[in-house]
C-alpha cells in the first residue's frame, strides 16, 4: 500500500482455484492488480497461460469498464456468455485471437465490443470445422455482426455474414458447398448416399425455425426414392427455396439405365409438410423400377417411358400410406406376368362381348387397326 487513506494505491499478486465474472465461470487463474483512486487495473491469466485478460475500471463516477484479452488456443464459450452471443455457437470452440470490449460497468452486457481470430476451430454435426483466414466478429449488446467467417471441413466450406440479435432477430448471408449427405434427416422419404451441394442463402428470423431464401445445386447426387429399389444416380438440377417451401425447378439423372427428370414442391409448416411433383422417366428397365412394388420381384419387363404425378403429406402413418400419385407408362418390347394386377383384371374381362368388331371400326373409322 502506498499514499494516504483518502489517496492510497495498492499493489498485489492474488492466485485463485476458482474465478467468476458476471457469474461466467473462467477456472483457475493468477492476476497482479493496482487500485489507484479507486480505479483498478487487473492483469489476468487463466488457463494455464491460454488466456490473457487486462481490466481496467475507470474511477467514479463514469466506471467505464475495458476488457482486453488474448487467446491461444483457449475454449471459447466463456467469450461468447460473456459477450451475450452463446446462440452463434452451440457447438464446443477453440481459437487464437484478440477481444476487445468496453462499456459502462454496471450495464456491461450492453458493451461495445470486437474480436479478431488467427485461428478458429469448432465442432458441429460431427464434423471439425476451421477458418480460413481471419475471422472478425463485433457486437453491441445482444446484437453480433459477423463480418468474416470463413469456415472449412473435411468435405464442406461454409461463408457467413451478417448480423444476429440474440436468437430471434437474424439476417444472415450463407455461402456453403457441402456434403448431401449432410441434409439427410431433413428429407424423411429420401435416402442420399453421394453427392455435393452448393448454397446461396438468405436466412432471416428466429435461428430455431429462420425464414432460408435463396438456391440449392446438386451435383453428382446419389439417391434412393422410397420403394425403389433402383438407385438415381449423376442427379444435377436447381431447387429454389421460399420460406416454407422448395421449388424443384430442374432436377435430372439417371435410373435403371435410362434418363429421368423432376419437378416439384415441397411445403412444410412446423412438422407437417407436403409434396408434390411430376417424375418423367424414359429408357430405363420396367423390371427395376417396378420391383419394389411386389417385395422385390417384378413380373413386368421391358424398356419403359413414366410420368408419374405425386403428391404426399405427412401424417402419423408416414410417406407412403399417405401417396397419392397417378402414372403413365409407355412400354417398349414389355412383359407382363400372370401375377400382375393388370393381368388379372384383363383376365376378368369379356373382351370379345363388349367390343364387336362392328362397333370398333363404326366409332374409329380414321383409325388403322393392326394384328
Amino acid at each position: 500500500m502506498q499514499g494516504t487513506l483518502q489517496e492510497s494505491r495498492i499493489l498485489g499478486r492474488a492466485t485463485a482455484d476458482a474465478l467468476l465474472f458476471r457469474d461466467i465461470p473462467f477456472g483457475p487463474g493468477v492476476a497482479t492488480f493496482t487500485i489507484d483512486r479507486k480505479a483498478p487495473e487487473l492483469d489476468l491469466t487463466l488457463g494455464e497461460g491460454s488466456q490473457r485478460l487486462r481490466l481496467t475500471l475507470d474511477p467514479p463516477p463514469d466506471r467505464v469498464l475495458r476488457l482486453d484479452m488474448s487467446l491461444s488456443d483457449a475454449d471459447l464459450a466463456p467469450l461468447f456468455r460473456l459477450a451475450g452471443i452463446d446462440a452463434l455457437i452451440s457447438s464446443p470452440a477453440r481459437g487464437t485471437g484478440r477481444v476487445l470490449m468496453s462499456g459502462a460497468a454496471a450495464e456491461f452486457a450492453n458493451a461495445v465490443g470486437e474480436a479478431t481470430f488467427d485461428a478458429l476451430r469448432l465442432q458441429w454435426k460431427g464434423e471439425t470445422w476451421e477458418n480460413q483466414g481471419p475471422v472478425e466478429v463485433a457486437w453491441r449488446g445482444r446484437t453480433a455482426t459477423l463480418r468474416q467467417v470463413r469456415l472449412h471441413s473435411r468435405d464442406g466450406e461454409l461463408d457467413i455474414r451478417g448480423t444476429a440479435a440474440g436468437s430471434d432477430e437474424t439476417d444472415l448471408r450463407v455461402r456453403a458447398n457441402f456434403p448431401l449427405t449432410a441434409i439427410a434427416s431433413h428429407l424423411p422419404f429420401l435416402q442420399l448416399s453421394g453427392g455435393l451441394g452448393t448454397a446461396d442463402l438468405q436466412v432471416r428470423g428466429a435461428l430455431r425455425a429462420p425464414e432460408i431464401r435463396g438456391t440449392l445445386q446438386v451435383k453428382d447426387g446419389k439417391i434412393m426414392l422410397a420403394g425403389v429399389p433402383a438407385p438415381l444416380e449423376e442427379v444435377q438440377g436447381a431447387i429454389e427455396l421460399e420460406g416454407e417451401r422448395a421449388l424443384i425447378r430442374s432436377l435430372q439423372g439417371r435410373i435403371a439405365g435410362g434418363s429421368v427428370r423432376a419437378t416439384g414442391e415441397v411445403a412444410w409448416r412446423g412438422e407437417e409438410w407436403s409434396f408434390q411433383g411430376t417424375f418423367q422417366e424414359e429408357g430405363g428397365r420396367a423390371e427395376q423400377l417396378l420391383a419394389g412394388l411386389h417385395n422385390g420381384k417384378s413380373e413386368v419387363t421391358g424398356l419403359s417411358l413414366w410420368v408419374v404425378r405425386w403428391q404426399a403429406g405427412a401424417g402419423k402413418e408416414g410417406f407412403r400410406p399417405n401417396l397419392d400419385s397417378k402414372l403413365r407408362l409407355v412400354m417398349l418390347d414389355g412383359e407382363f406376368g400372370r401375377q400382375t394386377l393388370l393381368v388379372r383384371v384383363l383376365s376378368l374381362i369379356n373382351l370379345e362381348s363388349s367390343l364387336t368388331p362392328r362397333r370398333w371400326v363404326s366409332r374409329h373409322r380414321a383409325c388403322r387397326i393392326g394384328a
